[in-house]
C-alpha cells in the first residue's frame, strides 16, 4: 500500500442482524480508505475491487480453526457482508483461505459485481481458494482473480 494514503478501521455503524443497505455499507468502507474513496469518485471498477480485497486483507482473523464461527452462524451462506464485517471488526471470527474467499465474494456481490469462489490444487493434498471477480471495462468484462488471503491480484492480459 501506498504510504501516504490513510486506511483505517473504523468501528461498523451497525448492530449484528441490522439489515444494512448497500449505501450504507459503501459510506462505512469509504471511511476506512482514502484508496476506495478515490477509485469511487474516478468510477475505477479496478481500483474499487482492488480496495475492496485490501479492506478484506486486512479485517479478516486468521484461523485455521474457524474461530468462533459456529457460535454465530451454522451455515456461512446464510451469514450478511455487514454482519461479516462486523464480527471480523470486533475480532469475533477468523477463517482461512476458503472463509476469506468467501468473505470477499459476498462483499463483491453486495456492492453489485459478480463474483465467484475459485478453488484449485490437489484435494486432499494441498489447496488454495481465491476470489473471481467480474470487472466492468467498457461494454465488456474483465476476469479478475482477487486474492484476499496474501494481498494480490492475478488479471488476464
Amino acid at each position: 500500500m501506498s504510504g501516504n494514503l490513510r486506511t483505517q478501521e473504523l468501528t461498523p455503524p451497525w448492530r449484528l442482524g441490522e439489515d444494512v443497505k448497500t449505501e450504507r455499507l459503501l459510506a462505512y468502507l469509504a471511511g476506512c480508505s482514502d484508496r476506495l474513496r478515490a477509485a469511487l469518485g474516478r468510477q475505477d471498477h479496478v481500483g474499487i475491487c482492488s480496495a475492496l480485497r485490501e479492506h478484506v486483507y486486512r479485517v479478516v482473523n486468521w484461523s485455521n480453526c474457524g474461530l468462533n464461527t459456529r457460535r454465530f452462524f451454522h451455515r456461512f451462506a446464510d451469514v450478511s457482508i455487514s454482519d461479516l464485517i462486523l464480527l471480523s471488526h470486533a475480532k469475533e471470527v477468523g477463517f482461512l483461505c476458503g472463509g476469506t474467499s468467501e468473505f470477499l465474494r459476498k462483499l463483491y456481490v453486495a456492492l453489485g459485481y459478480d463474483a465467484y469462489v475459485y478453488n484449485y490444487g490437489l484435494p486432499g493434498v494441498s489447496t488454495h481458494v481465491t476470489t473471481l471477480v467480474m470487472i466492468p471495462c467498457g461494454r465488456e468484462t474483465m476476469p479478475v482473480f482477487q486474492d484476499a488471503t496474501f494481498n494480490f491480484t492475478l488479471e488476464a492480459k
